[in-house]
């Protein structure tokens, strides 16, 4: 993940015009998006456990959940070494 001020140049260095932006705080993403997904592929896998390609796209899913949460992501702030 870069700075924004890296992909607000990408951006712009791709020909688009940006009208504005807002960030939004891992925390928000956690509490509006990634816990309550969490919660729903829970019940989807019950609901299509047959499924395999809805199966394919839970563990998907979950992976990025996993990500967000680990400690070297940092709730969407990468951390490099």
């Amino acid at each position: 993940m870069k700075s924004v001020d890296n992909n607000l140049q990408v951006i712009q260095s791709s020909g688009y015009q940006i009208v504005d932006y807002f960030v939004i705080s891992p925390e928000t993403w956690w509490d509006e998006y990634y816990a309550p997904l969490d919660k729903r592929i829970g019940n989807l896998r019950y609901k299509y456990n047959e499924n395999e390609i809805a199966m394919e796209i839970f563990d998907y899913l979950q992976l990025e959940i996993n990500l967000f949460r680990s400690p070297q992501f940092a709730g969407g702030r990468r951390i490099s070494r």
